[in-house]
């Protein structure tokens, strides 16, 4: 029950963000974050690089399939926790990007190779473990 409570307002969020609705068949990755960050690197640094550089170029080059966003725990068992939610259009979008579990598709490697190098100069900053699931809006 309280993974369902959980998830209903991270919906919310993404619906309120977007400007879109979550129709039927929309599908939400929805991932908890462990940063594992360098001694030199603030949280507020890595926070920062993600929000204004990395997340933007990612959403771009997949604009109308997938959207990033990042969210911050508020309240709760996950306070002061990091999130990233990835709204697929849909299960067929995200299975042409992701088509197994840990396993891209050539597309998905050819669209990541213009955001690489942010990703790159993002993981210098320290890297990060993460829990997930996707989710599919019936």
């Amino acid at each position: 029950m309280k993974k369902i409570l959980l998830t209903i307002p991270v919906l919310l969020l993404a619906t309120m963000l977007s400007g879109q609705t979550l129709e039927k068949g929309t599908l939400i990755g929805f991932h908890i974050i462990t940063p594992d960050l360098n001694p030199d690197v603030t949280f507020n640094q890595w926070k920062d690089f993600a929000l204004d550089k990395y997340m933007p170029a990612f959403n771009k080059e997949f604009e109308g399939e997938i959207t990033a966003y990042w969210l911050s725990g508020e309240r709760g068992k996950y306070k002061n926790c990091v999130a990233f939610i990835m709204v697929f259009k849909s299960l067929e979008v995200r299975d042409k990007y992701i088509p197994a579990e840990g396993k891209t598709s050539d597309l998905y490697k050819a669209k990541m190779e213009k955001v690489m190098p942010l990703l790159d100069e993002w993981m210098k900053m320290g890297n990060y473990t993460s829990e997930w699931t996707d989710w599919v809006i019936q």
